[in-house]
């Protein structure tokens, strides 16, 4: 089984970790300062704005036809809205 590269944060790391983060420190540095991934410090940073009440919106990926992305944008610029908001 290969060795992981990255090591687990404590439950102390993360709870300066979300200080860092509400303090606007740059997740390069902080990735750097505790020895984890970028994404490790970017995950961390959603599950806990997930829990806020004003989290952000889910993403919905669908697939269509050239034809059907022509009658949706068309829809949108009738509607004046944006392509999200049509469909």
């Amino acid at each position: 089984m290969p060795r992981r590269k990255f090591s687990r944060l404590t439950n102390a790391q993360k709870q300066a970790l979300r200080g860092e983060l509400d303090a606007k420190v740059p997740v390069t540095e902080l990735a750097k300062k505790y020895g984890v991934s970028r994404r490790t410090i970017y995950n961390h940073r959603n599950r806990w704005d997930e829990r806020l009440p004003q989290s952000r919106s889910k993403v919905l990926t669908v697939r269509v036809s050239a034809e059907d992305m022509e009658r949706l944008d068309a829809l949108a610029r009738e509607l004046d809205l944006s392509r999200a908001d049509t469909a």
